[in-house]
């Protein structure tokens, strides 16, 4: 039995699936140590310790580099591609309901100039009767 060869993107999608995992679990671990030293460690009273202090530094800026990583990782290059074509179909978008308001704004001043010009409580002018109808 052989096995297909995966096409690049099935591979670039694989890699960020693993990479995404594995930045994902490391930001809940520091989380979860974050949360673990401030909850159940014992501080002085009135101040922190100089230890905990630094890794508390240390611990949110790891935290903060991997969340910039994880959403640089899931936008990537296609993502940023994806985002052009949806930014440009909405200006395609916008274009066509600006056309639609400009031509239903010039109908409504043709109607609203039709109104001004007929005196009030009159009927409508009586049209041409086609005498040539049934021929």
């Amino acid at each position: 039995m052989s096995k297909q060869r995966l096409t690049p993107q099935d591979l670039d999608a694989r890699l960020k699936f693993i990479l995404g995992c594995t930045l994902g679990a490391i930001l809940l671990f520091t989380a979860l140590g974050i949360l673990y030293a401030l909850i159940f460690v014992t501080q002085p009273i009135g101040a922190q310790s100089e230890n905990d202090k630094m890794f508390f530094n240390v611990l949110g800026s790891v935290a903060t580099f991997i969340t910039g990583t994880l959403a640089g990782l899931l936008i990537g290059q296609s993502g940023a591609k994806d985002i052009m074509q949806a930014q440009m179909d909405n200006k395609k978008v916008d274009s066509e309901i600006r056309m639609a308001e400009d031509k239903l704004d010039a109908e409504l001043d043709e109607v609203r100039a039709r109104l001004a010009a007929k005196p009030e409580g009159t009927m409508p002018s009586e049209q041409p009767v086609d005498t040539e109808w049934d021929k």
